[in-house]
């Protein structure tokens, strides 16, 4: 255990707290979990008059050829419901369109939806709750062109402005840290401390 291979190893152990056990293979319940969620800070009373919505969310879908037409006379005929309704039913949640973009021959839409704060999007307990209205038959009608393709994503956005004080919660904050301190100081720089730059 003198060498230098052993030493190491000798010390990995002692991180791992002893020897790991034997490999085996038992049957177990996963769950996935993900600390990559960032927390969008409220914004001040004043601030960012400017931009689309404290929180903005995209869908991003593609409608098969043979659906377009249909789709688009649906945007056509119900759009102004839904946006409407939003307005009407639920404060802070707007709907902002859906958009047709082409990629060559390949046809997408987007739809934006724009929120005054995060928590305004717990309005839509408010806005679904009539299972039956003009506005949730719309809506789900809506949603299920987004449903219907396997490759369609949900996006949100935010600001950067917002997290010029505080980074959006503390796992994404000790993210941003740990990349500051290994573009200054390479990985073994101590957690906390940011080189000081060079004078010239």
């Amino acid at each position: 255990m003198t060498s230098g291979n052993n030493l190491d190893l000798a010390q990995r152990l002692a991180l791992r707290r002893g020897t790991p056990a034997a490999p085996a293979i038992t049957e177990v319940t996963t769950e996935v979990r993900t600390n990559g969620v960032i927390m969008v800070p409220p914004p001040g009373p004043d601030g960012l008059k400017y931009v689309i919505g404290a929180v903005v969310i995209e869908w991003a879908f593609r409608v098969p050829h043979h659906r377009i037409r249909a789709f688009n006379a649906f945007l056509a005929d119900n759009e102004a419901l839904i946006a409407d309704a939003c307005e009407k039913l639920m404060r802070g949640v707007h709907y902002r369109g859906t958009y047709m973009t082409t990629h060559g021959e390949r046809v997408e839409y987007r739809t934006y939806w724009a929120y005054d704060s995060h928590d305004a999007q717990k309005q839509w307990e408010i806005g679904l709750a009539k299972a039956g209205s003009n506005f949730t038959k719309a809506l789900r009608h809506l949603r299920s062109f987004w449903l219907g393709d396997p490759n369609g994503t949900h996006r949100h956005f935010a600001p950067g402005a917002l997290f010029a004080k505080d980074p959006g919660g503390a796992f994404f904050g000790f993210t941003l840290e740990t990349a500051e301190q290994m573009e200054g100081g390479g990985a073994a720089a101590k957690p906390g401390r940011r080189r000081k730059p060079a004078r010239k």
